[in-house]
């Protein structure tokens, strides 16, 4: 909690259920970690490399997370209220029953991303990038 991991190199490792919130994650390396269940409340993971993390269960409300390469990442049933995931890379990343109420999805890649049965009330969807392969929640109309 509070700490400053920033540009650290953290790849692989089991970090399910850690508490990182409030911390500095920025531009840190968790490529293919296990964040099951982590919280990070209000941490800052700007331009972190999360390709193929496990955050299913994660407690992230508020985080910042914009720029962060979250491709073919496993964020199911993350609570993201009001996460900032401006820019973010979530191609491939599966977010089934996601919570992203309120959450800051502007100019994201969400092309391939599987969004079934997310939560998507209030999110700002400016300028995303989506395609075909990309599965929205039941209702949810978005353009590409």
């Amino acid at each position: 909690r509070d700490v400053d991991l920033s540009e650290t190199d953290l790849p692989g490792l089991d970090l399910s259920g850690f508490d990182f919130s409030g911390s500095d994650l920025t531009g840190a390396n968790l490529v293919a970690s296990n964040m099951m269940s982590a919280h990070l409340q209000d941490a800052d993971l700007t331009g972190a490399q999360l390709f193929g993390v496990n955050l299913s269960y994660a407690r992230a409300s508020e985080v910042t997370l914009s720029g962060a390469d979250f491709s073919m990442a496993n964020l199911s049933w993350a609570y993201l209220y009001k996460a900032d995931l401006e820019g973010a890379l979530l191609s491939g990343a599966d977010l089934s029953h996601a919570d992203l109420t309120l959450a800051n999805l502007n100019g994201a890649d969400l092309r391939g991303a599987d969004l079934t049965g997310a939560e998507l009330a209030g999110a700002e969807t400016r300028g995303i990038r989506c395609d075909d392969e990309t599965q929205w929640p039941l209702g949810h109309a978005q353009s590409c």
